[in-house]
C-alpha cells in the first residue's frame, strides 16, 4: 500500500507535496493508477489482496508488473473499466 501507507518507513505518496510529486513524478503517475484501483476496491469492501488479485485476473497475472500499468494507464486514458469498480 505504497501510496495510502508508504514503503519502508517512507512517506505515502498520497501525502507528497507538489514538489515531491514533481522529483518523482513518473514513477508516481505510473503507480497512481494501480494504486487509485485499489483504493476503489477498499471502498467498495474488499480487502487489499482481493484488490490485487481483481487487477491480475483482468490484466493478466502471467504479465509483468510494468506492463499492467502501462495497460491500466491506456484504459485510463481510453476510459475504459476492465475493474468494473
Amino acid at each position: 500500500m505504497e501510496y495510502q501507507f508508504g514503503l519502508n518507513g517512507l512517506k505515502p505518496a498520497k501525502d507528497f507535496n507538489k514538489k515531491e510529486r514533481g522529483s518523482c513524478k513518473v514513477q508516481y503517475c505510473r503507480r497512481k493508477v494501480f494504486w487509485s484501483a485499489v483504493e476503489r476496491f477498499i471502498l467498495k469492501g474488499f480487502s487489499w489482496e482481493a484488490a490485487i488479485d481483481k487487477i491480475l485476473d483482468a490484466y493478466g497475472s502471467h504479465k509483468s508488473v510494468a506492463k499492467i500499468l502501462k495497460m491500466m494507464q491506456k484504459d485510463r486514458a481510453a476510459n475504459v473499466d476492465r475493474l468494473g469498480v
